[in-house]
Formats: structure tokens, sequence, C-alpha cells
């Protein structure tokens, strides 16, 4: 152990952080992603608070290595669920747990009330998004479904996973926004008709960075303020900055950021103030998200949703990180910084030339988009929830409901792909 404290105590840079790994396990990347979410930030700030801060974890988070290694070889474990890896003890657990071939289970929720997306994890997978698909569940769709079929569907669902006001993902984002056509966007957001537009679609600043499949950069903070300081120089386009609607629902603002949104202090940080050709969408703005997409020409995310929903309808976007969807090829990644200026450029000057023709963008991303939202989740029964006994929010009596014989066939698929050496993401086989 004191050669282990030694190398921590030399640690000073991100990179140092970032690069530190302990019997091939990366701590250093687990401390500061644990670290600087806890804080709700996303700027990773070394400072001498900070930094003493974080080696003290580190520390702690190698010294319970051995207790976690015990505990997991003592016994004889079928399984292990979870719905958090990367975070704090947690990504401990899973860690090692892939290191002895232990399966991991990873639950997630996803958009739609009581519905789920599974995964087994492993050393090899560890890093990929669990809101995907894997190629053979593409391939399926794309040689067995007619395009025509799952663009139809598709288009159902999205207007409704917004516009659906009785789901708790409506009520807890966009309760109270609403469907605008693009001339009212302009008209509420004072943009010029005749400029293209570009929407920036902005992460949870400071959530699982480090997280998923690597991209050219390390976090969302550092993105976004490069993305609005190449921007901020153009003149021939418009730009509207979308924030999370984590804003809300998480209470962040007066709460946790201390009255000001984390992106207000990216643009501070790295142009000094708001630039002439942004517009700032946050939830005191009632426009739903999708009504957003259709006024756009151009989206931008690292990897979000908001990438495939946008390319669903034949918009152009850039993306630039790994890990979800790059490799389905319906969105232009960026490799480098230099490749995404280039792009924007591009865009600020009406050259097309480099996007994605839109056939293909429609096509990949609407066989995307269909197994994600169609065969990637499974419903499975809640426990009933008793509002006499605890005080719960309205807003969840919509997921009070028991098992019953619908979901037989949902937990069926879910035992023989938990039960099988299968380590591709689940995907229901009833295409």
């Amino acid at each position: 152990m004191n050669d282990l404290i030694h190398k921590v105590s030399n640690l000073k840079t991100e990179h140092d952080f970032l690069s530190f790994e302990h019997n091939n396990i990366n701590f250093g990347r687990i401390v500061l992603s644990s670290y600087f979410r806890n804080i709700f930030s996303g700027k990773i700030d070394l400072n001498q608070e900070t930094l003493q801060d974080i080696k003290n974890i580190l520390l702690d988070f190698l010294a319970f290595e051995k207790s976690i290694e015990d505990f997991l070889s003592d016994n004889n474990f079928s399984y292990l669920i979870s719905t958090e890896i990367f975070m704090e003890e947690y990504a401990l657990v899973a860690k090692i747990a892939c290191k002895k071939s232990i399966p991991f289970l990873r639950f997630e929720t996803t958009y739609a009330d009581g519905e789920y997306m599974v995964s087994k994890v492993n050393s090899d997978n560890f890093h990929d998004h669990g809101s995907s698909i894997s190629s053979k569940t593409f391939d399926q769709i794309k040689n067995h479904i007619p395009l025509k079929k799952i663009i139809q569907k598709n288009k159902n669902n999205f207007s409704n996973r917004y516009e659906n006001k009785n789901s708790l993902f409506a009520k807890s984002n966009y309760n109270d926004s609403e469907y605008l056509d693009n001339n009212e966007i302009m008209k509420k957001l004072n943009l010029n008709p005749n400029k293209k537009t570009g929407i920036i679609f902005s992460h949870i600043l400071y959530d699982v960075i480090f997280a998923y499949g690597d991209g050219y950069f390390d976090n969302y903070y550092r993105w976004l303020g490069e993305t609005i300081k190449i921007i901020s120089k153009f003149n021939d386009t418009q730009w509207i900055l979308k924030l999370h609607p984590s804003n809300m629902w998480r209470g962040e603002v007066g709460k946790q950021l201390i009255d000001k949104y984390e992106e207000i202090r990216v643009i501070e940080e790295y142009v000094g103030s708001i630039p002439h050709n942004l517009k700032i969408v946050d939830q005191s703005i009632k426009i739903l998200p999708n009504s957003l997409m259709s006024l756009c020409d151009l989206g931008i995310t690292v990897r979000g949703t908001s990438g495939i929903e946008l390319a669903t309808m034949g918009k152009k976007v850039i993306t630039l990180g790994k890990g979800r969807y790059d490799k389905y090829n319906f969105t232009n990644f960026c490799e480098n910084l230099n490749e995404y200026e280039v792009l924007l450029k591009d865009f600020e000057k009406g050259n097309y030339e480099k996007f994605i023709d839109t056939d293909n963008v429609i096509r990949k991303s609407n066989i995307f988009y269909y197994g994600l939202f169609f065969l990637r989740q499974i419903k499975i029964p809640h426990i009933k929830i008793y509002p006499k006994k605890f005080v719960i929010p309205k807003k969840y009596d919509n997921l009070n409901y028991l098992y019953d014989k619908d979901f037989e066939e949902n937990l069926i698929s879910l035992r023989e792909y938990i039960y099988s050496k299968d380590f591709d993401r689940f995907a229901k086989k009833n295409l």
C-alpha cells in the first residue's frame, strides 16, 4: 500500500488521473467521474483543495478493492445486478466482477414508464453505452422489416414520447411545454427566417463523464466550450443552445448550482458572454424539443438521443463521442477538433459536400431508432406504491401496477437472455 500512496501523491493533472490504473482497473477515471458528479460540476478543476480531496477518495477506493475481491470470492454469485456501474463503489464492484467473469446485469430506466433496457456487462463491453443496439439486432431489423413500416412506427413513437403528457418522462421534463410550428418558434426566439439554424443539445455536463466510449473531448464541459467558441465567430448562421431537462427535475438551479446554469459558466469561461448569434432555451421557455428539431438544419451532440431523433428526420447531425451509435454511420462523427471545425465552417458557408447523404441518414437512423425503442425496452412489473403509507407525488401514480399475465412473455424472454451466453444488448426476438 505504501507504494500506491507514493504513486497517488505524485498525481497532479487530469491526464495523470485518467492514466492511473491498478490491477487493470482505471481507478483514476472512476474517482474523477465520481467526485465531479457529486459537486455538480463538469469542469475538471484540480486546484490545491480539490486535488487533495480527490487523492483521499482514490486512496479509499484502493483500500476497498481487497474487501470487494474477498466478498466476491467467498460467495457463489450467479449474477450481480445494478443500475449503476460507473460511479463510486458501484464501479469497483462492477469492474472486479467483470475481472472475475461473474455475470453482471445492468438495468437502465427509459423514456417509457415501467420499461428498462437490460445489458450484460463484461470487460469487453464495459464502456459501451447501455442505450444502444447490437449489430446483430440492427441487421435483423434491416433484413426483415420494411423501411416504410419502420419509419411510420417511429414517427408515432417519437411524437408520443414528447407530447403524451400522461407519461412520467413528459411530466418530469416537458409538462407545460408545447409543440410550436417553425414560424411560432422563430417569433418566440426572435430568429431570422432567412438564416440556417443549428442547435447544440447540451448534456448533463457533470454526469458520468469518462463513462462511455472515447472521443476527442475528454468531457462534456470542454466539448461545449470549444463548440461555442467556434460558432460565436459565425455571422451567416444562427444557433440555439438547448439545455438538458435535468436542470428542472434535478432541481439544479437555486439548489445545486447556486442560481447559475453550468452552461452559463462554460460560456463565461470560453467566450466571456452569450454570443450575438446564440439563443439559450432552458426550462422557462416552453417549447417541446421535437418542435425545435423540426426547425433546425443541423444538430450537435456528443452521443445523445437527440442525435438519433434528428437523423430520423433527415437532419444533419455532428457527433464526437464513440460507444453508442457512431459505427452505424448516420451522424457525421468527428475524430478531432480540426474535423469538427471544418464541418461547422462548412455549415456556416452552406457547403454540405462532406455531410452524409440524407437517404442514408434516414434509413440507418430509423433502423437504429426502431431497435432502441421497440426491441431493447422491456416492460416488467413494479412493486405497488401505497400512497397511504408514503407521500407519493402525483406524477408517480401511473406506475402503480402489479404482475399479471401480460408480463409473462417479457419475463420469459428476459430469463432466457440472462441464462444464455449472449453478451449482446438484450433485444426482444419478436420483431
